[in-house]
C-alpha cells in the first residue's frame, strides 16, 4: 500500500462563514434535507458540499475515479470505492473521505460538558489517558472521539450505545478549527489533510 492510498481527507466549515449563501444538495439529499428543521438545513446541506469536495479532492490525490455519494432515507451517506462520514453542530460541519473505515464528528468548543461525564462515558482504558481532573477540552476530544469511532464501525458492529465503542481501539486525530472540536477515526494511523472550506471556494 502506497502514501496515497494511506490517505484520509477531511473538509471542514464555520456554518457562520455560509449564514448568507445559498447553498443546495443534489435532489435526493435535498428531498431528504426538507424534513429537517430549519436550524438544521444549513448544516447539513453545508456538510453534504463539504463530503463532495472532500471526494473529489481525495480522488485528486489518489488518482481514483471520484467516488459517488449516495444515501438511502435518512441513512449515514455512503460511496464507491472510498468510506465516508459527515458530521454537523451549530457552529461547523466536516467530512472526511479515505480507504479505510472512517468516521467524523464535531462540537462547538464553548459547550461545557459535566465534570463527571468522563466516569460516565469513558471505559477503564480511556480512563488512563485522561487527568483526575481533566479539562474541558479533554472532555469534548473524548466526547467527540467516541462517536467518530462509532461512526467508522459498520452498522452491524456497533454497539447499542455510542459510549461503549472504545476509542484507543483506533487512531484518534483530534483538533479544534472554526470554534469546533473535531474529531476522526480510523482502525489504523493514516496520512490527514484537512482543509477549511470558504465560501470563496464555490465560486469556481
Amino acid at each position: 500500500m502506497n502514501d496515497k492510498d494511506n490517505l484520509t481527507i477531511v473538509y471542514y466549515a464555520s456554518t457562520d462563514d455560509f449564514a448568507n449563501a445559498d447553498l443546495t444538495a443534489n435532489a435526493e439529499r435535498e428531498a431528504q434535507i426538507a424534513a429537517s428543521p430549519d436550524e438544521v438545513k444549513l448544516q447539513r446541506r453545508l456538510a453534504w458540499i463539504a463530503l463532495q469536495r472532500a471526494a473529489d479532492f481525495f480522488a485528486e490525490t489518489t488518482g481514483i475515479t471520484p467516488p459517488q455519494i449516495c444515501t438511502a432515507g435518512n441513512r449515514r451517506p455512503q460511496a464507491t470505492g472510498a468510506y465516508v462520514s459527515v458530521a454537523h453542530c451549530a457552529v461547523a460541519v466536516a467530512a472526511a473521505v479515505s480507504r479505510a473505515p472512517v468516521g467524523v464528528d464535531c462540537e462547538p468548543t464553548k459547550r461545557i460538558l459535566p465534570q463527571n461525564i468522563a466516569d460516565r462515558i469513558a471505559l477503564p482504558q480511556e480512563r488512563r489517558t485522561l487527568s483526575p481532573h481533566p479539562t474541558n477540552d479533554a472532555l469534548l476530544r473524548l466526547w467527540t472521539a467516541k462517536e467518530a469511532a462509532f461512526k467508522a464501525l459498520p452498522t452491524s458492529a456497533q454497539p447499542p450505545v455510542v459510549w461503549q465503542v472504545d476509542t484507543t481501539a483506533f487512531c484518534i486525530n483530534s483538533f479544534e478549527a472554526v470554534n469546533a472540536v473535531i474529531s476522526v477515526a480510523t482502525p489504523s494511523q493514516t496520512g490527514i489533510i484537512s482543509q477549511r472550506l470558504t465560501p470563496d471556494d464555490l465560486q469556481d
